[in-house]
């Protein structure tokens, strides 16, 4: 579910991505036996606050991607770099999500008393 997520927010916001894919995984999840639904939700949102392999993704790449040099006017970042240090964080946050964080949220989550 997170790597699904992330990699849907690299094409639109964050903020549309986790409402649109959120409840999905929950259901998604919730369906699973063995599965902690907050746990998977959890790490969805996180996943989904991780993508920024293009500019759109996020309101701060924007504002990134549109700073222009005084001089020429060439834009300071360009594609290439969110391209480079996107797919390069997506590439791990694919081995951490699954192997790290959905563990620790899990066992995290289990012992807070939540009432739903």
């Amino acid at each position: 579910g997170a790597i699904f997520v992330l990699v849907f927010t690299n094409f639109v916001s964050h903020t549309v991505g986790a409402l649109a894919l959120l409840p999905v995984v929950a259901q998604v999840s919730a369906c699973q036996l063995d599965a902690n639904v907050k746990a998977f939700v959890l790490i969805g949102a996180l996943a989904a606050s991780a993508a920024c392999c293009l500019p759109v993704s996020s309101f701060p790449n924007l504002v990134a991607c549109a700073a222009r040099t005084k001089e020429s006017g060439n834009s300071i970042v360009h594609r290439q770099d969110f391209m480079k240090v996107g797919l390069a964080l997506a590439a791990g946050y694919c081995v951490i999500f699954p192997f790290v964080l959905y563990p620790i949220a899990s066992a995290s989550l289990e012992k807070c008393i939540v009432h739903d």
